[in-house]
């Protein structure tokens, strides 16, 4: 594209702006604006993202803003791609003490001078966020959130990739730098956030700069492998209190100008670490690290050896290590623990791996209790299954959807919910709500002698939700759902009232799992992972009905349910690689129940006693050499049931039957049923 239709498209452009505003038409949070530079590469306000009225979008020769003269610009997203710029404003509050906060700009590619998530004159201008990517040249200033004289706090600028030229700022020269968030006046910058994961740096990064206020508890990141060869690093730059500030490296074999402003360093040995890495080497000047708290911790997969050590900072320059403090651990992942000696010199600080202490965290027995969540969907479906058929004494209408051919099928359709709490051993427990449904094809075979043969192909369902709990108060929480197919039958024998029944069903089930509970080294850490496994269902049923007189019936009974579930594996967010055992549940049932059918056949009532014993439901999983805590099933239960059921006719061939189960012991809670059968 040649200069002269690089003019034309702007001019056109401008015109397009200029037409709306000499018309009176203002631009606000239902109308979406667009504008494209001279080589088609578009940036976007899009106002399912943003909430501002009276907003100018200008500078097409020069920049591009969402702004505001007197009021906010807030809530604001914009997309670059490829742009050849001077300035790009996510929100900028021109004007007044209007706020610039929670804006996004995505920049992808293109050269820029300088980029804002959220800019504001007197006001705040709080989490804002940026993200870099693509082969991004910004050659001024890049800032999350920036403010003359109000505050900066909780903005997030994430780099990516691309190169960044942000020069010597240090105070000299606010119109350069990289930063999370910088208040230039009288204001704090606290909470911000710099994530550096790729990318070339040249120049000074601050999570938080605040020239003549507090710059307390921000973060700079360091992942993989970013070009810093050239960069100094200042968690925190402030005038007056600076508390709270940390740099995290979760890599290693990286290369600095120097580091500054922090209280807490922290090196999180990546996966590929190995005897005799450094993490980090600096260049320019000595390094400070009076009165800091050095931590190390280890990503789960990195498989630490006592003996082992590694150079956490080399400064040939010198280092100053009066008053540092650390752990006297090491953590791996949030699994297992070492001893730490930490060895300092003036020109490097080592770290060596010692013995490991105490075996796995007591607290992953919790990684166990999700395998116990992701079972009980298949074994509470039993309770479904086990009902298909109505709980009465007229052997004519225990076909539920009154069939008079035989050899038909005919649907069925059953479904559940419960709320039950499940003790797995020294004050834990898996709490779950979950739902599920069986949709089926009933079938009755009528032999010579009068015996009835019910048959039905099945798929089940079943989908929930769980909190698992440990007698420390640890807390996790997650989704579960699964899948069967599979068959059931009952054989009723004519005029004796003894009756027997089994399934089989084949499927899968998979839950997930997030937890904030957990730590690193005294640093908290979000915890998830899913996991999935098959599972196999089986249950034999056998039963006798004694008429009492025409209304009235008992019924005494005898159920086993057996439910396996497979071995499965998983790696955690922080790293470790889990492996868990296969689990077997056989649950042995007795109950009896009265049923009560009204004078007109209509309606029945039903009510009922059981016992139930879990015979083992033990759930366990390995790190390594390593085994956790084991969590249980086993123990005794008991239950009430109480249920009504409106039956067939030939004047209306559907089967409604609604009831309600009661649980106290091992397994505590309610479980509901709605079955509904029709004939067509």
């Amino acid at each position: 594209m040649n200069f002269k239709n690089i003019l034309k498209q702007k001019f056109i452009a401008k015109l397009v702006l200029m037409s709306v505003a000499v018309s009176g038409f203002w631009i606000n949070d239902s109308v979406p604006v667009y504008a494209e530079d001279a080589s088609n590469n578009t940036i976007v306000a899009n106002n399912n993202n943003f909430t501002i009225n009276d907003t100018k979008y200008e500078g097409i020769y020069d920049d591009y803003k969402v702004q505001t003269d007197s009021g906010e610009a807030s809530n604001n997203n914009v997309t670059t791609n490829n742009l050849n710029t001077g300035l790009i404003h996510g929100g900028y509050a021109y004007d007044g003490t209007g706020n610039a906060n929670g804006n996004t700009v995505n920049i992808n590619g293109g050269t820029i001078s300088h980029v804002h998530g959220g800019h504001a004159n007197l006001g705040d201008a709080n989490y804002n966020t940026v993200n870099v990517t693509g082969d991004a040249y910004i050659t001024n200033l890049v800032g999350a959130g920036l403010s003359h004289y109000g505050n900066t706090n909780y903005n997030t600028l994430n780099i990516n990739s691309g190169t960044i030229d942000g020069g010597t700022a240090n105070g000299k020269n606010m119109g350069r730098g990289i930063y999370g968030g910088l208040s230039m006046g009288t204001g704090d910058a606290n909470n911000n956030t710099v994530n550096i994961s790729g990318g070339t740096i040249i120049g000074d990064v601050y999570g938080g700069w605040a020239p003549n206020g507090n710059a307390n508890y921000n973060t700079i990141n360091v992942y993989n492998n970013p070009d810093l060869t050239n960069a100094n690093l200042y968690a925190g730059n402030a005038a007056n209190e600076m508390i709270g500030n940390s740099l995290n490296f979760y890599t290693k074999d990286i290369t600095a100008q120097n580091i500054y402003g922090f209280q807490d360093l922290n090196f999180i040995l990546p996966e590929t670490i190995t005897d005799g890495d450094t993490i980090l080497t600096l260049t320019n000047g000595s390094t400070d690290l009076s009165n800091t708290t050095v931590n190390i911790n280890a990503n789960g997969a990195s498989n630490l050896h006592t003996g082992d050590t590694y150079t956490l900072l080399q400064n040939n320059n010198g280092i100053t290590t009066s008053n540092v403090t650390n752990s006297g651990t090491i953590s791996e992942g949030i699994s297992l623990n070492y001893l730490l000696d930490i060895g300092t010199n003036p020109t490097s600080i080592t770290a060596t791996v010692g013995e490991q202490v105490g075996g796995l965290n007591y607290k992953t027995k919790i990684i166990n209790q999700t395998a116990i969540a992701n079972i009980t969907l298949p074994m509470d479906s039993f309770d479904r299954i086990v009902s298909w058929l109505p709980p009465e004494g007229d052997d004519d209408d225990l076909d539920a959807v009154f069939m008079e051919t035989e050899n038909e099928y005919r649907p069925f359709f059953n479904t559940s919910y419960n709320y039950l709490r499940r003790k797995t051993g020294n004050g834990s427990y898996v709490r779950t709500k979950n739902g599920g449904m069986d949709v089926g094809f009933a079938k009755t075979v009528v032999s010579d002698s009068g015996n009835k043969l019910y048959f039905a192909p099945i798929f089940d369902y079943g989908t929930g939700n769980y909190d698992s709990y440990l007698s420390d108060g640890t807390h996790g929480h997650g989704q579960s759902n699964y899948w069967a197919g599979g068959v059931i039958f009952r054989k009723v024998n004519k005029g004796s009232g003894f009756y027997y029944e089994g399934s089989a069903r084949l499927g899968r089930a998979r839950s997930n799992f997030a937890s904030n509970d957990f730590e690193m080294g005294g640093n908290p850490v979000h915890l998830s992972y899913s996991v999935s496994a098959p599972v196999y269902a089986g249950h034999v049923h056998i039963g006798q009905l004694y008429p009492i007189n025409r209304e009235n019936t008992f019924q005494l009974y005898g159920q086993y349910f057996h439910t396996y579930q497979g071995s499965m594996d998983t790696s955690l967010s922080t790293g470790e690689h889990y492996e868990f055992d296969s689990i077997n549940s056989g649950r042995f049932r007795t109950g009896v129940r009265l049923i009560r059918q009204t004078p007109n056949k209509k309606n029945v009532f039903y009510s009922g006693l059981a016992y139930q014993y879990e015979f083992n439901g033990d759930a366990s999983a390995d790190y390594r050499d390593f085994s956790t805590n084991e969590s249980s099933m086993k123990g005794s239960s008991g239950l009430l049931e109480l249920g009504w059921q409106i039956k067939p006719s030939k004047a209306s061939p559907i089967m409604l039957d609604l009831g309600a189960v009661g649980w106290i012991g091992y397994q505590e809670g309610i479980t509901c049923h709605v079955k509904f059968k029709k004939a067509f």
